[in-house]
């Protein structure tokens, strides 16, 4: 039969969506549930003297008030999703406030409504203190962590001094850039229902790791990690934000142990912005040293990241400096400064995408000072080796990207000089910036069921964002078996099943889909032992080698006269099921090569010079990501991105009250996303090259790897449209116009 992996397969969980049989965390309704509303703090820094819930005890409904005065103790989780993701510190356990938004306490009655009311009358008195808001003017304070992830953070290789001298035949660049306060804002909600059964915690939630949430809840709550079940079939959007075990989730199972009877947390949107994450504010200050031929010298990126009292997290912009070009001097370094915010998290291609802002800006910057075309600069500076390890790339198709991009793009048209290109009144640029993002790949397991009818089951404990797991995996699955696609149905979403890693990091397609692989093979080995070892058999006594699979059947291959069908050996054997489980890691030799996926991004803008108003009206993104299992799920995964790194180029900042540390900005209508308007013809084209390292199928994940290099690619057309450089995002139009005054 044809095969399925790689083919534009549509969504198999589509039609449960868009009928709304697709249920998330929230819409699942248990018998005698309670409702829970946060009590949010209302100062950044302090303490709280007292909390008067006395009306709140009284209002109609109202089944608790739980504040740090009566909530029971919890033991504090040894978990990275707890205290490096999320926050340090568990919920209601003592009367220290260190973020406007904090939780101070919990409303739980008979229905929302009575909740939302009940929270309202809750009075709080407090010793208030003078909070640190902004890391700028700050970095003296903080700290230089020495790794993120395991990567080193402060790193340094050849000479980075070399960047104090310039001779005559180079040039040097020093610039500083700054990225906001952004939040992830996924459609979906965060939520959790927490159900008791004396010991034994169900929690229903929007997380992206059942497996990790099980753990800590597990070690929060005192109890054996088996009596804990986290279910999450489908997430609407994560993000990053649903990666950590945030602490409203601890607070409804908290509750509902409490009272004996289910509870509800629902986070509104309002409180999305303080209580799921961020990605954290930076000061990245960039020295580029070259020759005049545009061969990089020394490089040096020092960033300052906006930290947190609560987690250690912060977002390491360095990590793409140190491996995209070949320089023989390097020094990358990062401060972290805390500050009485909400606390930070993974965001989209953390790191990455803010690093890169910088990094490729300031690139752009040295293609004009030393005039030399921004696509030929990078070519020059290609990366044959990782330079910071000398270890030769798992796969790299990145000059092969740069070269399908500029033909997609139009490239050779495009006049160098600024503000040189016009359509009517409105001033043209053109920029190119590369992205690129880690290719990683860690342990995972699956379970196959092949069963009597002819169908199969896959099962793993990994999740649907929205980003197609259920349908990669089920082409997988098909495929390997030689099975139509609708003969396979696949379970995720719940920590009862065969773990896998959070969804998060673009790890999904390499690590669960090669377990789903290797547990299909597994499973069809077992089937073919079955029927070459039974004498009934047409295949008894061929070895496995002169077998082959099709269409549901095993045949000889020399001989498709031989041949029967899964249902025909299963039934023969008196068993509902064959089943196999598979637990897979990084191939053999993995560690000696180097592994990322790289982008050449395209933009176009557009650029009302009496407004200031800037429209990225075409962009090209191509990418190499090794293997592409799904040309449609990924193509939209891309544009996705894309049109994340539209938002993040030209609107998307978060406001902070500068006297209270209040969010201004939280909600849809003041926090700007892109819209329909917002966004150009996308054109996505892959590679599509397997990485052969990597695993069997040579794919690696694509959920993070399109916001990248996006900013700055938006950000260099607009310096080629206007001829004024924005090294602040967002690029806004009063930015534009107050260093120039007007754009004519």
């Amino acid at each position: 039969m044809d095969q399925l992996v790689g083919k534009p397969i549509s969504r198999v969980d589509g039609r449960l969506k868009v009928t709304g049989e697709a249920r998330y965390a929230a819409e699942f309704n248990i018998a005698n549930q309670a409702y829970g509303i946060i009590i949010p703090s209302t100062i950044a820094k302090g303490r709280v003297i007292s909390i008067d819930t006395t009306e709140a005890e009284e209002a109609p409904g109202v089944l608790a008030v739980m504040t740090h005065g009566n909530a029971p103790k919890l033991h504090l989780a040894n978990s990275f999703f707890f205290t490096f993701i999320a926050e340090n510190r568990l919920p209601l356990q003592d009367d220290l406030v260190h973020f406007a938004g904090q939780s101070i306490g919990l409303i739980v009655a008979d229905t929302f409504e009575h909740a939302e009311y009940a929270a309202s009358l809750v009075r709080v008195t407090y010793d208030e203190q003078t909070p640190a808001l902004e890391i700028i003017g700050s970095q003296l304070q903080g700290s230089e962590p020495n790794d993120y992830l395991g990567i080193p953070m402060q790193v340094r290789r050849g000479d980075p001094a070399k960047l104090a001298s310039i001779s005559d035949d180079g040039v040097k660049i020093d610039r500083t850039y700054t990225t906001p306060v952004e939040h992830h804002n996924p459609m979906e909600p965060s939520a959790s229902i927490a159900v008791w059964d004396e010991d034994r915690l169900t929690i229903y939630d929007s997380t992206q790791s059942v497996a990790d949430t099980r753990d800590a809840l597990a070690q929060i709550f005192g109890i054996p990690t088996e009596n804990v079940r986290v279910i999450s079939y489908f997430v609407g959007g994560g993000f990053g934000s649903k990666s950590g075990v945030w602490l409203y989730k601890v607070l409804a199972a908290m509750a509902a142990r409490s009272l004996g009877r289910p509870v509800k947390v629902v986070l509104s949107r309002q409180q999305l912005f303080s209580s799921t994450g961020h990605r954290p504010a930076t000061i990245q200050s960039i020295s580029l040293k070259a020759t005049k031929d545009g061969k990089l010298t020394a490089i040096r990126h020092h960033t300052v990241s906006q930290g947190s009292f609560v987690t250690d997290f912060f977002e390491a912009c360095g990590m793409a400096t140190v491996i995209l070009y070949s320089c023989p001097n390097l020094e990358v370094t990062h401060h972290v400064v805390p500050v009485n915010v909400a606390p930070p998290t993974f965001m989209r291609a953390p790191g990455e995408a803010s690093g890169l802002f910088a990094l490729e800006s300031a690139l752009d910057e040295l293609s004009y000072e030393l005039n030399i075309d921004p696509v030929k600069l990078r070519i020059i500076n290609h990366a044959d080796l990782n330079p910071d390890n000398s270890k030769p790339w798992s796969s790299k198709h990145l000059k092969e990207c740069y070269q399908l991009g500029m033909e997609l793009f139009g490239w050779s048209k495009r006049n160098p000089k600024p503000r040189s290109m016009r359509d009517g009144q409105d001033l043209v640029g053109w920029g190119i910036a590369t992205g690129t993002y880690p290719g990683g790949r860690v342990p995972a397991s699956a379970r196959v069921r092949i069963i009597e009818d002819g169908s199969a089951v896959v099962s793993t404990a990994t999740h649907e964002l929205g980003t197609g797991t259920y349908t990669i995996l089920t082409q997988i699955a098909a495929d390997t078996l030689s099975l139509p696609i609708d003969k396979v149905k696949t379970e995720i979403g719940d920590s009862n099943l065969p773990r896998a890693p959070v969804s998060g990091g673009s790890l999904t397609a390499p690590s669960v889909g090669s377990a789903v692989k290797d547990a299909a093979e597994s499973a069809l080995r077992k089937l073919t032992i079955m029927a070459t070892d039974d004498a009934n058999s047409p295949l008894h006594g061929l070895s496995k080698e002169e077998i082959v699979v099709n269409e549901g059947r095993l045949s000889a291959r020399n001989n498709s006269s031989k041949a029967e069908s899964y249902v025909d050996i299963i039934k023969r054997n008196r068993t509902p099921f064959i089943e196999a489980e598979a637990n897979t890691a990084p191939n053999k030799g993995w560690e000696n090569y180097a592994s990322n996926s790289f982008g050449a991004q395209f933009a176009e803008v557009k650029v009302d010079p009496d407004l200031g108003h800037v429209r990225v009206t075409r962009f090209v993104g191509v990418f190499d990501t090794g293997r592409i299992l799904n040309t449609k799920t990924a193509r939209s995964q891309m544009i996705s991105g894309i049109v994340w790194g539209i938002g993040m180029a030209l609107m998307e900042h978060t406001v902070y009250d500068k006297m209270n540390g209040r969010v201004i900005t939280n909600n849809m209508a003041d926090y700007a996303v892109p819209v329909n308007a917002d966004v150009p013809q996308i054109q996505v084209s892959f590679i599509d090259k397997p990485d052969p390292q990597i695993s069997s199928q040579g794919a690696r994940g694509v959920g993070e790897i399109g916001i990248t290099g996006v900013p700055a690619a938006i950000a260099n057309a607009v310096y080629h449209a206007t001829g004024i450089r924005v090294r602040d995002l967002p690029i806004t139009p009063d930015k534009l116009l107050s260093i120039n005054g007007a754009l004519h």
